[in-house]
């Protein structure tokens, strides 16, 4: 049976072409394998990237959530801030504001229970997460 998990991967707009680097970011994948939420940015590397997934689960209950609209398509996006800083955001914009927030509550509803990455360790000792 699938299930909510964090990932911790290249990131999506980092992978431009040769010669860029694919950054670490995380984004929260629900059952269906649809992302819910992701990283505002990109890490300089994996663990950065998990400690920023643990500072999120810690402080969930701190998250302010702000909704915007993006000025390219006029669609409907949301973030969520800790301390005035932007923490996670919407994986793509929506139609109706109302599928925004709904999308938004099941992030909300997700983060704590959500698995967390596996790390392992590669060959030079680095820790990796799957």
């Amino acid at each position: 049976m699938a299930h909510t998990r964090f990932h911790v991967g290249p990131s999506q707009t980092a992978i431009a072409g040769p010669g860029s680097a694919a950054l670490p970011a995380w984004r929260l994948v629900g059952g269906n394998n649809r992302v819910l939420g992701r990283a505002p940015g990109c890490f300089e590397d994996f663990e950065t990237g998990y400690a920023a997934i643990l500072f999120l689960r810690a402080r969930i209950a701190d998250a302010v959530p702000v909704l915007g609209v993006a000025a390219d398509t006029g669609g409907r996006t949301w973030r969520l801030e800790i301390d005035n800083v932007v923490v996670a955001r919407s994986a793509r914009t929506y139609l109706r504001g109302r599928e925004n927030l709904y999308n938004l509550a099941h992030f909300l509803d997700s983060v704590l229970l959500a698995e967390l990455p596996a790390s392992t360790r590669d060959e030079r000792g680095r820790v990796c997460l799957a």
